[in-house]
């Protein structure tokens, strides 16, 4: 019983760490979360388009990252439109008809199939109503198909937003789809010094937040569409792929331990909202990555494999470890 309790205590801590972790490079590297007020995997319709929001795919230059193309892999499937929710980034001065990105739909039998990304036709800046903004507002605001109330970059509260593109496809085995940001936009107009927020003009982004694929074959369906890290968000970008097999013991941990319980539900909920900015930023800093995996998301990984290890003495009973660390938390 007391190595039970030895162990519970180990996977709580190393939970702990994590918590502490994604909080520190968060103020570290002032890496912005989206809103406290959005959750991971909203679900919902778009003009009765079902979505789940909260793919995040990005494709931006910004201080110290450069992430040109980014993709997600849709192999084997057949759809006749792929419904897409998307935003741009940095873009508050930057005028109508400008080509900041490029969704590229890719076939398996080679073909492909482009959509432009145009600032005021079918793409916006998400935070156009940011009040700090304002004087620099150089296109037209398009109408949102998602919103959200955020004060992310600004001393006001104001509404955050995503708008919605559709590409027809080829009716072929689709293979992915592949974000761009435009190579050939590399600056952009200057604000007035006084207007806020003062960003260098070569930064640039453009987002993915939600795709689903419509279907209408043998019967009309839409299938939403999510990315196979499935929200192991740091540990995929510590190891580069969400196919490593140390990320298939922490979403095993995740499924039979964490959401099994309510103090597990809120940390995987908590995890959700905090991790995807700190990932992205992970991701897009070699150094940065190899530290996390190896000072962090090998130890934790390490800690909870132990819970499962078959050549152990003892075995672990997995609904003792969510009452013990329930109880820990509350003493």
């Amino acid at each position: 019983m007391k190595r039970k309790k030895f162990v519970a205590q180990r996977i709580l801590a190393a939970f702990v760490v994590i918590a502490i972790v994604c909080t520190g490079l968060l103020c570290l590297f002032q890496v912005n979360v989206v809103s406290a007020s959005l959750h991971w995997r909203d679900s919902f319709a778009y003009n009765g388009i079902p979505f789940e929001w909260g793919l995040w795919l990005r494709a931006r230059h910004s201080e110290g990252v450069f992430v040109p193309v980014n993709r997600i892999d849709l192999p084997g499937r057949i759809a006749d439109k792929i419904h897409i929710i998307e935003w741009s980034d940095w873009a508050t001065n930057v005028p109508d008809g400008v080509v900041v990105g490029h969704i590229n739909v890719f076939y398996e039998g080679g073909n492909s199939t482009t959509l432009d990304l145009i600032l005021g036709g079918n793409t916006a800046e998400w935070a156009y109503d940011m009040p700090e903004g304002q004087c620099c507002q150089a296109y037209t605001k398009l109408p949102p198909a998602y919103s959200w109330w955020t004060n992310q970059d600004s001393d006001y509260f104001y509404w955050g937003h995503n708008f919605y593109v559709s590409i027809d496809t080829e009716h072929e085995s689709l293979d992915y789809l592949e974000l761009i940001l435009d190579p050939a936009y590399t600056s952009q107009p200057s604000c007035p010094e006084s207007c806020l927020p003062d960003y260098p003009l070569d930064w640039l982004g453009v987002g993915i937040n939600a795709i689903t694929l419509e279907i209408s074959e043998p019967d009309k369906e839409f299938v939403t569409i999510w990315p196979e890290g499935d929200g192991c968000f740091i540990a995929t970008a510590a190891y580069g792929t969400s196919t490593a097999e140390e990320i298939d013991v922490l979403r095993a941990f995740r499924d039979e331990v964490l959401l099994e319980s309510t103090l597990g539900s809120q940390l995987v909920e908590w995890y959700y909202q905090t991790s995807p900015p700190v990932a992205d930023f992970i991701s897009g800093h070699d150094v940065l990555r190899t530290l996390v995996k190896e000072l962090l998301v090998d130890p934790v990984v390490w800690v909870v494999d132990a819970v499962w290890a078959v050549d152990a003495i003892w075995v672990v009973d997995v609904n003792w470890v969510v009452d013990a660390m329930e109880t820990l938390w509350r003493d």
